[in-house]
């Protein structure tokens, strides 16, 4: 039996460090191995550790674009025509065992979550004063990866009546172990766990945006819960955020990805040229800055958003600069601060949260009257404060496909709403590509090494969608 997963990433006694940052600490010493006694021995170590996790979350295979991209290709939004290889085994939504564009990112995601295992287990070495910031943000690093792991390789909450179905790996400790999929039920019981615990140790409010704050711990609270068709408590998160204050929604139907940031970003990677630079891949697959990108937008998707005749978000979607393709120019900027959650996202929960519950529809309705007043640059096409459930149920998920337009959150829409308890407002076929949302290609199947490290693990279906 191989164990190549934990040879590459989780040997002990010996401490691999891989991150490469400003500190010392993170860089690789030349023989390559540090004991782990050695690497971790004072508070200051504990917390380059952390700050490692938060940089790899930002650089590496999660939200610099991999795990964006990722949910596209399996998503209904992409022309699948310049596809080939790795990609277009998602797009085709049959991936394999030996797919390794997302062995690299299941495997990158797990080794943050390592790590923030290991800053759990040495929480003796930091003070009284800053343990509880430091175990809960290493609980919310810890929970957010599981998060998009989950939403990636296995089926949406909803899609056994218990979600007894299987879920993924839960790696709560460094301890080596044979991988085992806790079920769905499990692995988001622990996510929310581990935010909630979050929630209570961290600090209120951070400027910098960039570390776990109260705010946003809850904004990943709200989008958890909201993925689990929990709409009241998804309300009560969204609401939470929003109602501090802290966030101003941009005026202009601009995008979030540029230089300087956006005032509506709640959680974000630091842009620092030359030292930390996010966003590579989102540039790398989606951009047309330079060349024509991989990535580019169906002639479907185009034909339903120009349907919105004077909605100013067309103009994200580019037609002119390589005739006869279409491209998402959200990520032309040379570099940009990354927004991993924005207020608009917030916006957008809490207005179909309300139209989910017949309940706050007032709240729900101004919500949504701010992203569509912002789309036309007017409010002509605001809808009535008396409109009902219904009508607003409708017009926040065209929204929400809208503003979302590359940033990997469709797929998960189509999942989510498929399962949605609310029969009425459930849509078992709501993808382009006329695929059910609980359909086997929908989720990623596992890398090799999972089965080779556990002859019993279950793998995940293969193919079955188109």
């Amino acid at each position: 039996m191989k164990y190549k997963w934990y040879k590459i990433f989780f040997l002990l006694p010996a401490f691999v460090i891989v991150f490469t940052s400003c500190s010392k600490f993170l860089e690789r010493p030349p023989e390559g191995n540090v004991e782990e006694s050695e690497a971790l021995k004072t508070e200051d170590d504990v917390k380059k550790l952390l700050n490692g996790c938060y940089r790899q979350i930002g650089i590496s295979n999660m939200y610099n674009g991999q795990l964006q991209a990722t949910a596209e290709l399996l998503g209904d939004a992409l022309n699948g025509a310049p596809l080939g290889g790795k990609p277009l085994e998602i797009f085709n939504r049959s991936t394999t065992i030996f797919n390794t564009d997302n062995a690299d990112l299941y495997t990158g995601v797990y080794y943050i979550i390592y790590t923030a295992n290991k800053v759990l287990e040495h929480l003796d070495l930091v003070s009284d004063a800053n343990r509880a910031q430091v175990e809960g943000e290493a609980q919310f690093i810890r929970a957010i990866c599981h998060f998009e792991v989950a939403r990636l390789w296995a089926h949406n909450p909803g899609y056994t009546a218990d979600n007894s179905h299987p879920g993924i790996p839960l790696r709560t400790s460094s301890t080596i172990s044979a991988p085992v999929r806790a079920s769905v039920a499990e692995v988001y019981r622990q996510i929310i766990a581990d935010l909630k615990s979050a929630e209570g140790k961290v600090a209120d409010y951070n400027a910098t945006k960039i570390y776990a704050d109260k705010n946003i711990v809850r904004a990943f609270l709200a989008k958890v819960y909201f993925q689990m068709n929990s709409y009241t408590e998804a309300y009560n998160y969204a609401n939470l955020v929003i109602s501090s204050g802290k966030y101003t929604l941009q005026t202009t139907p601009a995008t979030r990805y540029t230089p300087t940031g956006t005032p509506e970003a709640i959680f974000i990677t630091m842009n620092q040229p030359g030292t930390n630079e996010p966003g590579s891949v989102l540039r790398g697959r989606f951009s047309g800055t330079s060349t024509l990108p991989n990535l580019r937008i169906s002639q479907q998707l185009y034909d339903y958003v120009t349907g919105f005749t004077g909605d100013k978000r067309i103009a994200w979607l580019n037609t002119t600069k390589y005739a006869g393709n279409i491209y998402v120019n959200k990520y032309d900027s040379v570099n940009f601060v990354l927004p991993i959650v924005s207020l608009t996202e917030m916006y957008l929960v809490r207005a179909e949260s309300a139209a989910e519950q017949n309940t706050n529809l007032a709240t729900g309705i101004a919500d949504i009257n701010k992203i569509i007043e912002r789309a036309y640059g007017n409010a002509t096409r605001n809808i009535s404060a008396t409109s009902s459930a219904g009508f607003l149920l409708q017009k926040v998920r065209e929204q929400r496909e809208i503003e979302m337009i590359g940033e990997g959150d469709r797929l998960h829409q189509i999942k989510r709403i498929g399962a949605d308890p609310n029969i009425a407002n459930r849509v078992e076929i709501l993808d382009r590509r006329r695929s059910p949302w609980n359909c086997p290609g929908f989720i990623l199947q596992f890398p090799d090494y999972e089965k080779n490290a556990n002859k019993d693990f279950e793998l995940n279906i293969e193919g079955g969608c188109l």
